[in-house]
């Protein structure tokens, strides 16, 4: 069952029209290659375990459902990270696929998250990633503890500038 907190954001309609859309935008010195950021998002966020060995973010393979009108986290099934981290290969300028991501619902049966990262269309060293959640899932705080944990020096993440802020 969601917690009270919890309930009060998932009551937003998150399938249809979400209006407590959360989003993170990053700037990574750099090219990201996707394969190295998903897994750096499984082993970081997704499978990290906290010291009693439960997972630290459950929420992020789970999504808010009514059950007899009460709000319950129900398990993705077949969850696959490729759903949640993808890149974004469309024309439009960095504040108009912000406006877009914030607008746009998220999709039924899949944990309400995704990492979007915006690839260079102009010579520059430095690729944007965009973290969409819902509130549902985490507060302001949980947010940023997800986003530093991916900050930590892996590859081609060691570059990661601390350049992270709330949209």
């Amino acid at each position: 069952m969601l917690t009270t907190r919890s309930s009060l954001m998932a009551a937003d309609d998150i399938w249809t029209g979400p209006k407590s859309t959360e989003l993170v935008t990053v700037k990574v010195k750099g090219c990201i290659h996707i394969d190295t950021l998903r897994e750096s998002v499984m082993s970081k966020a997704v499978n990290c375990l906290k010291p009693e060995g439960q997972l630290k973010y459950p929420e992020l393979r789970q999504y808010p459902d009514k059950w007899y009108g009460f709000l319950f986290w129900v398990w993705e099934e077949n969850f696959c990270v490729e759903n949640h981290v993808k890149i974004n290969n469309g024309l439009q300028s960095e504040s108009d696929l912000r406006d877009e991501l914030l607008a746009k619902p998220f999709e039924f049966g899949k944990s309400p998250w995704e990492l979007i990262v915006l690839k260079n269309r102009v010579q520059t060293d430095e690729t944007t990633l965009f973290f969409r959640i819902h509130h549902s899932l985490a507060d302001g705080h949980s947010i940023m503890s997800i986003v530093y944990s991916l900050c930590e020096p892996v590859d081609e993440l060691d570059k990661l500038s601390v350049s992270a802020f709330l949209n």
